[in-house]
């Protein structure tokens, strides 16, 4: 799209359709969409769609919501080891945080945030 806002502008120069200033403004414009257009390309795909489950979980995948917890996320996993998980850890930003199962079971839950990778392991 913004090569073909650049080539209009400079075919009406070549043949004197509009003066200077407003081939300038065209031009401009057509730089500014094609800038906005990238910048916009770029934000969606450095933007993690969801959860990721490493583990014997039925859902590998799951859709981020701003409450979303961890235990939320076992649940809608569909989590179906034989035995409980004996580490769970979170990969965030290239960082790990361990949580242990068993402060889960006593209510505390740990808050997840996009791009997330859950690890349960046995």
């Amino acid at each position: 799209m913004r090569n073909a806002l650049i080539f209009s502008t400079l075919l009406m120069l070549t043949v004197g359709c509009v003066s200077k200033s407003e081939a300038r403004r065209q031009a401009h414009e057509a730089f500014m969409a094609g800038q906005l257009q990238s910048v916009a390309a770029a934000t969606a795909r450095s933007q993690p769609a969801g959860i990721t489950f490493r583990g014997d979980v039925k859902n590998e995948t799951l859709p981020w919501t701003d409450d979303l917890t961890l235990t939320q996320a076992i649940v809608s996993a569909e989590y179906q080891g034989m035995n409980d998980p004996s580490r769970i850890v979170i990969t965030r930003n290239g960082q790990t945080i361990q949580v242990k199962p068993r402060d889960l079971l006593h209510g505390k839950d740990v808050p997840l945030e996009p791009g997330d990778i859950i690890d349960l392991q046995h």
